[in-house]
């Protein structure tokens, strides 16, 4: 009896460190995030526009556009599909699956003499972000990348450029939970600002504003190149709810109490001499 109580007991602990251990000690359950454009310097110059809602003629739509772009407070809210742990820093980063920011400038078309021609279909540069994440280990926004052209008639596909990071964050996150999880939750923003990494700024500022094809000047001061790789884009955001897989002390306790009626049974039996 003894050596059957021993096994059930040490299987009953086995069990209980296995959940404690094998499983992930948290489960994304869902979370959401903005972009805020509302200070960027370029959108406050009308050199920007933002959208959510155009039609790209990639062949390869989005299923449905996650990401919601609202014209009054100029900010983009994304809704999070999934996340990361870092093994490192234990912060997280946050996946907006299926989100599709469009970012473009417009211009008139010229004549034959370089006059605008106000009545020809206006010019439409445009760089598409899909599949934004937000890493609040290190404050910087990831994107699938690809620009476009065109006019208002139409536009076509110019450039894939696969996933880079577009922004990073001017400061590191100080804000929230700094992108750890605490209390199954996770939080943070760029409370400082965004800017364009440099192989954000070489993508996105030329496939804005270099009209002619010609890559934009990236040397001289005071150039659209040099003043939007340096100024502040606007700001992120991201939270999100996390659930333990480890038993809770509820969970634990009642795996506890099932225990008793075999310690009893082990008393009993070793005082009746069984």
């Amino acid at each position: 009896m003894k050596t059957i109580f021993k096994f059930t007991l040490a299987l009953t602990a086995c069990v209980w460190m296995g959940a404690a251990t094998a499983a992930p000690p948290e489960t994304f359950v869902s979370g959401t995030g903005t972009l805020d454009f509302q200070s960027a310097d370029f959108r406050m110059q009308s050199l920007l526009g933002i959208r959510t809602n155009f039609l790209l003629p990639d062949g390869n739509p989005l299923p449905l556009n996650t990401a919601q772009y609202s014209i009054p407070t100029k900010s983009a809210t994304l809704s999070f599909n999934s996340a990361t742990i870092s093994d490192t820093t234990g912060k997280v980063s946050f996946n907006a699956g299926n989100s599709q920011l469009s970012l473009y400038a417009v211009r008139p078309q010229e004549d034959e003499y370089g006059d605008y021609n106000y009545d020809l279909p206006v010019l439409i540069n445009l760089v598409a972000l899909r599949n934004i994440t937000f890493d609040l280990s290190d404050a910087s926004i990831h994107a699938d990348i690809t620009s476009y052209t065109g006019t208002a008639d139409g536009i076509h596909l110019v450039d894939s450029f696969g996933r880079i990071t577009v922004f990073k964050g001017i400061a590191p996150i100080t804000d929230g939970t700094q992108g750890l999880i605490v209390d199954g939750h996770a939080s943070g923003s760029t409370i400082g600002g965004l800017r364009l990494t440099d192989e954000g700024a070489d993508i996105v500022l030329n496939g804005l504003y270099a009209w002619s094809g010609v890559p934009l000047d990236k040397e001289t001061p005071g150039t659209i190149y040099t003043v939007g790789k340096t100024v502040n884009w606007g700001s992120a955001s991201a939270s999100g709810t996390f659930a333990s897989s480890v038993p809770e002390a509820s969970t634990q306790a009642l795996m506890l109490v099932g225990l008793l009626p075999l310690l009893a049974f082990s008393r009993r039996a070793r005082r009746t001499g069984r």
